[in-house]
């Protein structure tokens, strides 16, 4: 329901708003977030400047459908392009901490990555963490499908 929800609002949408749904595997085991793999993704993301982009996003494990509610955050991400089609980022989020259940994650969240591709297919890499434990957080690698 929710990937149809998502498709629809890109598809709803003025172009400079963006939704994704995207799935990703987690390499390195992580104690913050308990997410079975692989993990799917579905948010929604527009930059209202250069470089900024603000973001809503939810993380969820469609294999076991047991992780009700995921993990939910919003927040806002800074951009660096390296190439035509590479950029680095950098941001910062903020989630329910009673409302997302199934993780430990504490505000804020940081997270940190490079994502590769076009404007409908980017592959991405990225770690998220909280400010409390930085050095426990979770590296994630995976494929985002863009609707506009």
């Amino acid at each position: 329901m929710g990937t149809i929800a998502t498709i629809g609002v890109g598809v709803a949408t003025p172009d400079e708003v963006r939704t994704y749904v995207g799935i990703y595997g987690v390499p390195i085991d992580s104690n913050e977030v308990s997410l079975e793999q692989p993990s799917g993704t579905f948010g929604i993301e527009y930059d209202p400047i250069d470089h900024v982009r603000l973001f809503g996003e939810h993380h969820s494990s469609p294999m076991s459908c047991q992780d009700d509610p995921g993990l939910n955050m919003a927040g806002v991400k800074f951009f660096v392009p390296l190439s035509s089609d590479a950029t680095i980022y950098t941001g910062v989020a903020v989630h329910d901490e009673g409302f997302d259940s199934n993780n430990e994650l504490r505000n804020p969240i940081i997270i940190s990555g490079i994502e590769v591709g076009t404007e409908g297919v980017k592959l991405y890499t990225e770690y998220m963490t909280d400010t409390y434990n930085f050095d426990s957080g979770r590296v994630q690698a995976g494929v985002k499908f863009f609707f506009r």
